[in-house]
This record gives C-alpha cells, structure tokens and sequence, in this order.
C-alpha cells in the first residue's frame, strides 16, 4: 500500500458490474530496501556470545496523485495517458531514506542440572504504514486543506518506529519438569497511533511522534507425569503505555494519552491446558485467557476479558501404515461458542471511521492429517 488505482462499480438486479467512477489514480515509485548485516557467535565453555549489527536502509517512493473526475473505464496506463487527466498540487509526496543501525546481543550460560540463562538486547525498525494516511487525505482532502494539512504532511507524520528491546530468562529443565519464568523491558519510539483530531472535524488519521514503555513478566511451565499425562500453561503480565501527550497536526489541543495502554494490547494473557495419552489417542484441552484491552488510544473503548477452551483429540495411525509419522487430528475452537471480540484495528481504507472490532470465531470443528514420510 497505498494502492495506485481503484475504480468503483454499481452492481445490477442481476449482478453485473458496471463502472461508475475512478476512486484513485496514482504515480507510486518502488519501496527499496537495503540491508546489510553481520553477525558473530563465539562459545566460552558454557558461555555461548552472539552479537550483530544490521544497517535499515527504507527508501520510500515519490507518491503523485491525479484527479479522477471524468477519466473513461481502462487500465491504469490507459488513466494515466488520458488528455485530460490533471495532477493534484497539495497530493505530492517526495522520496526520501528512512536509515537506522540496529544492533543486538545476546549471551546464554548454561549452569548444569538443567538450568540455563540468558540476557538478550536488540534494536528493531518498524515500516511505516502510508497507505491508510494517503487514501484517508484523498478521501478527506477539503477538509484538510481548510487547516493547512496536505499529503506530505500526513505521510511526513509517520515515521519508521525504533524499538530497543531487552530481555533475560532463567530456564529449568530436568526430572520431566519445566520453568521458565522471564522478564522484559522496551522504549519504542515514533509509535503510530490512530487520533480522533476534534479540530479537522473529529477526522481521524495515524501519528507516529509518541514514545511507549513497555515491560512485564512471564511464566512457562510444563511437567510430564509419566507416559499418559502431560500439563503446559503460560501467564503473561504486561504493561506498554504512552509517555506523553500525542500533538495533532493541525495544532489544537493535544490528545490525552499520556499513561493509556496502547489499543488492543491486554494487561494480562493467560493459557493452560494438559495432554492425556491412552493407547494411540491423545486428548488436549485447552483454556485461553485474554484480558481487558481498550480499541483506542484514549483508553475510552474498554473491550472485556474473554475466557476460550478449545480441546482437541488425536490418533496415531503411524503404525498401521508403516510411516515415520502419521496423525488423525478432530478439534473445537470455542468449545463453548463463546462471544467475544478476538482483534482490534483500525480501518485501513477510511480512517475517518472507528476501529474494527472483529468478533471472534464461533464453536469451529477442525479436521487434520499429517503425514511424514
């Protein structure tokens, strides 16, 4: 994205398309990205170092935009060519080099008796999201325009997000038992948020100047009892929130976010499930967890908590046909037909609209074969 054309079509009593309009005409160059790397590894006894560095290079494309009123039905070259097809003055956007070296490292030591620690940093780079902005502005332009805004302000908004992210575990594993207990630290900076500006007539549109923080805890575990009985769950406790404010473009008052949880981002996730084994079945319950999320940045959109099981049966049936591998699985998604909001996210076409909320699957019966050979 963004697309460089759309037409639009008006469908007849009996279902044949007929064009109406074109919705965009657009001038886009290629997206280019280099990114060169390296990476050493080194092992000290029972110390294993890596570390790396990669240089991001994004080269984003000139954008051009044209208008669309009375452009005949064709291709987009066909468009393009057309006599009378005119260019947008404030719908311009210039090339320009998103560049970022991202470093990482990590070290591992493993201790004996089956446990294991490790401490990781890595710096990450996140692709700006231009579409949604470029068609919402076309769609929105006299708007905009009234308060000084054109496209290069809008693309100019958003900018690749850096993230430095630090982790570090403690693992044991030994007597059929495991445990993983961690925790986890980020800075993300230029984080794209989608605002509710009141001052461009509540339109909404993407910025990404704000800053989060994030950190958290989480568990892993499982014990096998024996040859019949195997148990797993995983709980995660997590906080990422806005440092500041978040500035509109059209300069009015700044929007509150400042300590919001960032949108569809739960406070607490929580699995479990066991596995129980009888001659060549295998039974998988499983209960899922997600806690309450907010759909938009203002924290004013609370979603639930939502509570999932699923369970699962499978059968070997290796053995009867003589493979390396082979399993029959039958499984329910929603065991209880639970109602729920499953993801949040904004629209990617209309951002002038609220985000969307996607109901999550209803009761769902899955069927599988896996074959190895």
């Amino acid at each position: 994205p963004p697309p460089t054309d759309q037409r639009r079509f008006s469908i007849s009593n009996t279902g044949a398309l007929t064009f109406a309009n074109w919705n965009t005409i657009a001038k886009i160059d290629n997206f280019v990205v280099n990114s060169p790397y390296v990476q050493l590894t080194q092992e000290f006894g029972t110390v294993s170092v890596t570390g790396g560095v990669r240089y991001m290079s994004l080269g984003a494309p000139e954008m051009r935009y044209y208008r669309t009123a009375g452009v005949p039905n064709g291709t987009l070259d066909e468009a393009l060519s057309y006599p009378g097809l005119s260019e947008y003055s404030d719908a311009f956007v210039t090339a320009r080099d998103y560049n970022e070296f991202l470093p990482n490292f990590g070290i591992t030591n493993e201790f004996g008796g089956g446990w294991s620690a490790n401490f990781s940093y890595g710096r990450n780079f996140g692709r700006p999201d231009w579409g949604p902005q470029a068609s919402n502005y076309i769609s929105n332009r006299t708007t905009f325009q009234s308060k000084g805004i054109d496209l290069q302000d809008l693309v100019d908004n958003v900018r690749p997000e850096i993230a430095d992210q630090f982790s570090a575990q403690l693992r044991y594993n030994n007597h059929g038992l495991t445990i993983v207990p961690g925790v986890f630290y980020a800075l993300h900076d230029h984080k794209q948020v989608k605002i509710n500006d009141p001052a461009v007539n509540n339109l909404a549109y993407y910025v990404g100047t704000g800053s989060t923080t994030e950190y958290g805890a989480e568990l892993q575990a499982s014990y096998n009892f024996g040859d019949q009985l195997f148990a797993f769950a995983s709980a995660t406790l997590s906080s990422e929130t806005f440092d500041g404010d978040t500035q509109t473009l059209s300069g009015g008052s700044p929007i509150k976010t400042k300590g919001n949880q960032i949108p569809n981002t739960p406070r607490a996730m929580f699995k479990a499930g066991v596995t129980y084994s009888w001659y060549d079945f295998a039974f998988t319950p499983v209960v899922r967890v997600i806690g309450e999320r907010y759909g938009d940045a203002q924290n004013k959109n609370k979603v639930p908590a939502y509570t999932v099981t699923d369970f699962t049966v499978a059968y070997n049936i290796r053995q009867k046909l003589g493979l390396e591998e082979a399993t029959l699985k039958f499984g329910v998604v929603n065991l209880f037909n639970k109602e729920y909001i499953s993801e949040i996210s904004p629209s990617d076409t209309d951002l002038s609209s609220d985000a969307q909320y996607y109901v999550g699957a209803p009761r769902t019966f899955i069927g599988t074969v896996a074959v190895k050979f």
